[in-house]
C-alpha cells in the first residue's frame, strides 16, 4: 500500500525539471549562477552534455532573471527550421521577431531591414533603437540549445554579434543592463575557434557536473527511499552519476515499473529502461565513421586522436581519467561494446 500512496507524488524525468520540483537537486554550478544573475550586465554561459540538466538550470536562472526584475526574452535554436539555418539574413530576421514576440512587443523588423546594412548591424540597431525603448528595464536574453547553429555559414557572424554586445556594456547604459545567457551542449570550441571574437571565454562558464554520491542518496531519499545504500552503491557503479540515467532508475524502481534486480540484468536490453537515451546515442554516431573508429579505439586501447576525443566528449560519450579516455560510465561499456565490437 505505501507504494501506491507514493505514485502520485512522483514525477517522471520527461525533459526539463522545473524549479520548483522537489526533485530538482541543486549543485555547486547552480549557486554560482544563481548568484551571478542577480547582478546586470554578466554573460553566462552553461556548458553541459545531453540530459545533463542545461535547460534545467536555465529554467532556474529566468524565473530568478523575472523576480529580480528584468524583461526576459527565452529562445531555443533548436526551434529554428532549417531554412532559417541556411540564409544568414532570414535568420538574424527571424531571431529580432522572436525576441519581440517574447517581450510582448510588436514586430517592427519591416521597417529596419529596409536598411543596408549587414546582418549584425541590423540584428544590432534592432535591440539598440527599439528594443530598449520598448522594454525600458533591464533584459535577459537566454538562448538555449545555441549549438543548433553549428553547421550554419553565418555562425562566426552570430557568435561575434554576441562578443561585440559584451564590449558595447563598457561604453554604454543600456547594454551595460542587458544580460546573457548562452547554453550549449558542445565544446564551445567546435562553435568558435577564434578566441577573438568568442562569447564563450568572456563572463561565466557553468559547466554541470555529475551528481555525487551524497546528491544521489538525497534524490533516492526524495523518491521514498526505494534503493538501500549497497543497492545506491550498485547504481553509481552502472550509471556514474549521470543526472537523467539516475533519475530514470529512481523513478521507474519507485514507480513499481523496474525492480532493482532489473538495474544490473537488463540495463541494455532492448526493451530495457535506458533503451531511448542509448539509441539515440547510438544514432548520433551513424554516418561518423570517424567517432564509430574513436570510440571502437577508446573501448579498446583508452585512447583514440585528440580531435575526436573532443568530439565524443561534446556528446557526453567518453571522458578522462588520468592519462586514460574513458566511457562515461558502465552503462556505456557495455551498450557500445555489443554494438560497435561485436
Amino acid at each position: 500500500m505505501s507504494g501506491e500512496v507514493s505514485k502520485p507524488h512522483l514525477e517522471a524525468p520527461d525533459g526539463p525539471v522545473s524549479p520548483s520540483s522537489r526533485f530538482y537537486i541543486e549543485r555547486s554550478a547552480d549557486r554560482l549562477a544563481l548568484e551571478a544573475i542577480k547582478r546586470q550586465g554578466v554573460t553566462i554561459t552553461i556548458r553541459a552534455p545531453y540530459q545533463m540538466g542545461k535547460t534545467s538550470l536555465l529554467s532556474r536562472l529566468v524565473n530568478k532573471a523575472s523576480k529580480e526584475g528584468k524583461k526576459v526574452a527565452t529562445l531555443n535554436f533548436q526551434s529554428f527550421d532549417k531554412s532559417s539555418l541556411t540564409h544568414a539574413s532570414t535568420f538574424f530576421r527571424q531571431f529580432c521577431i522572436w525576441l519581440s514576440d517574447e517581450l510582448n512587443i510588436e514586430d517592427q523588423t519591416e521597417d529596419f531591414w529596409k536598411r543596408s546594412l549587414g546582418n549584425v548591424q541590423l540584428c544590432t540597431h534592432y535591440i539598440s533603437r527599439y528594443i530598449f525603448k520598448e522594454t525600458q528595464m533591464p533584459l535577459l536574453i537566454a538562448i538555449d540549445d545555441v549549438n543548433a547553429i553549428i553547421d550554419a555559414d553565418f555562425r562566426s557572424d552570430f557568435f561575434d554579434m554576441i562578443r561585440s554586445w559584451h564590449n558595447r556594456r563598457s561604453v554604454s547604459k543600456q547594454w551595460s543592463k542587458v544580460d546573457i545567457i548562452l547554453a550549449t551542449s558542445t565544446e564551445p570550441s567546435l562553435l568558435i575557434s577564434d578566441i577573438a571574437i568568442s562569447p564563450f571565454n568572456i563572463g561565466g562558464t557553468v559547466v554541470l557536473d555529475d551528481f555525487t554520491p551524497e546528491q544521489i542518496s538525497e534524490l533516492n531519499d526524495r523518491h521514498g527511499s526505494v534503493l538501500t545504500r549497497d543497492r545506491e552503491q550498485q547504481l553509481i557503479t552502472i550509471l556514474g552519476g549521470h543526472p537523467y540515467l539516475v533519475r530514470q532508475a529512481l523513478y521507474l524502481i519507485a514507480s513499481g515499473r523496474m525492480s532493482t534486480g532489473d538495474m544490473s540484468t537488463h540495463t541494455i536490453a532492448d526493451d530495457g529502461p535506458f533503451r531511448d537515451h542509448l539509441h539515440i546515442l547510438l544514432l548520433r554516431l551513424h554516418h561518423q565513421p570517424e567517432l564509430i573508429e574513436g570510440f571502437r579505439q577508446i573501448l579498446q586501447n583508452q585512447n583514440c586522436s585528440v580531435d575526436v576525443y573532443y568530439r565524443l566528449h561534446s556528446t557526453d560519450l567518453v571522458r578522462r581519467e588520468g592519462l586514460n579516455m574513458t566511457p562515461r560510465n558502465q552503462l556505456y561499456v557495455m551498450f557500445f561494446a555489443r554494438h560497435l565490437l561485436s
